[in-house]
């Protein structure tokens, strides 16, 4: 973090910037933006291999079961996404085609150039700073639905945005533009997407973010563009956000898609599509009007043996907790598969007569029915399934009501002909399940994994994706983590929830954890399965705020003025995401002399004593345990001497391109008259003796001293004096004036207090206005006639 405290320097390391900076003409003085992910996508060898999609598959099931299976009273919103740790993935979380969820964390940076050779920038400077949380909801939406404003003869899909979670927001930030929108892409060549300008993007300065939040998108599609049967039409979105003049940055792809199905309730609409549905209105218990239904299906998942045909192989698809990977079931439209649909009820209806045999009704007198799993209406069902199906003859009533919440379930949920769905059944008594389950079934024990081995930082969020089921209920969950030896003592982590499967952990210092869920269902052994968690190591960062309140807090200012011989105290505090971490603080006094100490409190500070007068840029370092260091900063103090000698100057130099800000196109001659002095016995800073003039012969510059504040005079024939006084007449001007002797070489800078108390970016004038504030790398030009002199 260059530039820290005060002004920069060439003698600083490792200014801190990506790549150089381009600017049109002079990059000194321009302002850059920066926005960046706070948790970026990990490197490609830490991503999860392609046999972990089973786990996140398995993962994303259960928790679309679970959300099922306790439905919320309260509105579906971003408040809701807040509490969904999967929305935190970079494609955040489908929850049904009719909800979406997204949330990320970001951090905003803005940047003055205070060091540039042409347009190429060599040392630039943070001056503001933001961190956020932008959180998407998606609403899916059919006609049934208020159109809410929008054209009541198109589809459409909307979103709702809340921007929170503000942290360490200061300085420039506040006042830059920060757009965000939701970005649609055309996936189908017949269909557009339609703007709703009235739910476009939003751009407002960070200040006013802060303060009004939410926003809402909308966009949406022309009914009859889409193709097919079902005039289907797919579209792409993300979310985008630029800061200032940052280019924009996007949040991962996902997908939705509309349609105009009049099988489908309100006939058209819009839903979130990139995922498999879970369907879960059968449910066993003896209150359930499709039980036996129920029962059957559960059979088919669970024991296989008991179902016919019979197969020691069968395994039935549509299973969300089969072993392996669980295959999905697939919706087919009996209106476009007739003859499928035929074909699948009359191999079912042919195992049926056959189990029933001797007897040559199996209907029992139409009290029964025959039932079939995979359902009839599926791409899977048994006249395609060899012995991969099941049929048995139930009550007709449990059948028929089964068959009714399955295509009601298709209705309400959009499932098209084509969808890919899985089946949960539900046990349990009235709407309720768990506590031990039903007496109708042998209770089952639970199946629980922790998921993939992950990794992550110490300090942020790390993913947990793992899952727990039981088919009597939902059994309770706990994480609980060990530390591995690698680890220090003291640190601790933390769960999001330890009760859900899918949570997220923090932890206060880097190192290797193993996780474990735990699954009970109250009635047999708790079951619980184990992964490896890799909490990488995070550099500690020096603490901007406001750069020189920090200072002052610390002790020690930017341009803070000193006696020479006496006790300088410098500073600065700093965070760590490790809070377990232990800080060495290394201050370089720039004299050849280096301390370091133990921070603590978040705070490095350091003691020094110069012995010479001089402008001193001091180097502040802070490295944790681990030996990660912190971007260096800086800070700049002036040491005096009372004692230490005078200067007088009669002295020109030519005024290059740039120096004057109104004009950067004049040019001419600088003339410098300044002769300051401490009178004997002051102790100073300010000397009572002297002045500084200084006029540029082609105009617009005409200074005049009317006070200082120090001077300084060095052993090695260098000054540098400090003050304030009139440009053209008008009060109101700060100014520095630095000079050379053998050889004579002299700069001046003058700025606008108002700005600042001492320069910084863009003062008014400034002759040499690539070179640093302090004295030994001003660089201040060569005389084109008169002289400096410096008495010591």
């Amino acid at each position: 973090m260059a530039a820290l405290l005060g002004v920069p320097g060439p003698a600083q390391a490792a200014p801190e910037q990506a790549a150089p900076a381009a600017a049109p003409d002079n990059a000194a003085g321009q302002i850059t933006h920066t926005l960046t992910p706070k948790t970026p996508d990990p490197p490609p060898a830490t991503r999860a291999a392609p046999a972990d999609d089973v786990l996140t598959l398995r993962t994303e099931l259960y928790e679309r079961a679970r959300l099922l299976a306790n439905p919320s009273t309260a509105p579906f919103d971003t408040a809701a996404c807040q509490d969904q740790v999967l929305s935190s993935r970079r494609e955040g979380f489908v929850i049904s085609h009719f909800r979406y969820c997204s949330t990320t964390e970001w951090e905003a940076d803005s940047y003055v150039c205070q060091l540039g050779v042409g347009s190429v920038c060599l040392y630039k400077k943070k001056i503001g700073h933001a961190e956020f949380r932008v959180t998407l909801a998606g609403h899916g939406w059919d006609a049934t639905l208020p159109a809410d404003g929008a054209n009541p003869a198109l589809n459409q899909i909307n979103w709702t945005m809340t921007v929170d979670k503000w942290e360490d927001t200061w300085g420039e930030a506040l006042l830059v533009p920060l757009k965000i929108g939701v970005e649609c892409v055309q996936n189908t060549v017949t269909a557009p997407c339609i703007a709703d300008p009235s739910r476009g993007e939003a751009n407002r300065p960070i200040g006013q973010w802060m303060l009004q939040g939410n926003h809402s998108f909308r966009w949406m599609e022309e009914p009859l563009d889409g193709n097919g049967h079902d005039f289907i039409a797919y579209f792409g979105f993300h979310a985008y956000l630029q800061y200032g003049n940052d280019p924009q940055s996007t949040t991962a792809h996902n997908t939705f898609r509309c349609d105009n199905t009049v099988y489908l309730r309100g006939d058209r609409g819009c839903v979130f599509d990139s995922m498999a549905s879970v369907f879960d209105k059968l449910r066993i218990g003896n209150d359930s009007n499709n039980m036996q239904e129920a029962l059957h299906v559960y059979d088919a998942f669970n024991f296989p043996q008991n179902t016919v045909p019979a197969d020691p192989d069968k395994k039935v698809p549509g299973n969300p907790d089969a072993d392996g990977y669980p295959e999905p079931l697939t919706r087919a439209y009996e209106l476009f598969n007739p003859l499928l649909v035929a074909n699948n009820h009359e191999t079912a209806v042919a195992t049926c007569v056959q189990a029933a045999l001797p007897s040559t009704d199996y209907t029992q007198g139409e009290t029964l029915d025959c039932d079939e799993y995979p359902f009839k209406s599926t791409y899977q069902g048994a006249s395609v399934a060899g012995t991969n199906y099941s049929a048995r003859a139930i009550l007709l009533g449990h059948n028929r009501s089964g068959g009714a919440s399955l295509g009601n379930w298709y209705k309400s949920e959009r499932i098209l002909d084509g969808d890919k769905f899985y089946v949960k059944i539900r046990v349990g008594e009235g709407t309720g399940g768990g506590g031990g389950g039903s007496p109708i079934v042998d209770d089952q024990a639970p199946r629980v994994s922790a998921g993939a081995d992950t990794s992550g930082s110490e300090g942020g969020r790390v993913l947990l994706t793992g899952s727990a089921s039981d088919y009597e209920g939902t059994p309770a969950t706990a994480w609980t983590y060990t530390a591995g030896p690698d680890v220090d003592p003291g640190a601790r982590c933390t769960f999001t929830s330890t009760g859900t499967p899918a949570t997220a952990m923090t932890c206060t210092d880097d190192g290797t954890f193993t996780v474990t869920l735990t699954a009970d269902d109250g009635v047999n052994p708790a079951v619980s399965d184990s992964a490896t968690v890799r909490v990488r190591n995070v550099a500690p960062q020096l603490t901007l705020g406001d750069p020189d309140a920090a200072a002052a807090e610390a002790g020690l200012a930017p341009w803070s003025v000193h006696r020479v011989g006496t006790a300088v105290s410098g500073g600065v505090s700093f965070r760590d995401p490790g809070s377990n971490d232990t800080h060495t603080c290394t201050l370089t006094w720039d004299d050849g002399t280096t301390t370091r100490t133990p921070a603590s409190n978040g705070v490095c500070t350091g003691q020094h004593s110069p012995t010479r007068p001089g402008m001193y840029t001091i180097g502040i370092t802070v490295t944790d345990d681990d030996a990660a260091a912190s971007d260096p900063a800086s800070t700049m103090i002036v040491v005096y001497d009372p004692d230490g000698g005078f200067s007088t100057a009669g002295a020109r130099v030519a005024s290059p391109q740039g120096a004057l800000s109104s004009d950067p196109s004049r040019t001419g001659t600088l003339s410098v008259q300044m002769n300051p002095k401490y009178k004997p016995g002051e102790s100073g800073p300010a000397p009572g003796d002297g002045k500084v003039n200084a006029s540029l012969s082609a105009g617009g510059l005409n200074f005049a001293s009317t006070s200082m504040e120090w001077l300084v005079v060095t052993p090695d024939n260098k000054v540098a004096v400090k003050g304030t006084g009139t440009v053209n007449g008008v009060a109101g001007y700060g100014f520095v004036a630095y000079g050379y002797d053998d050889p004579d070489a002299l700069r001046l800078v003058v700025w606008r207090l108002a700005d600042s108390p001492h320069p910084r970016e863009n003062p008014l004038y400034d002759s040499r206005r690539d070179g640093d504030y302090d004295l030994d790398r001003a660089g201040p030009l060569p005389l084109v006639g008169g002289s400096v002199q410096v008495h010591l």
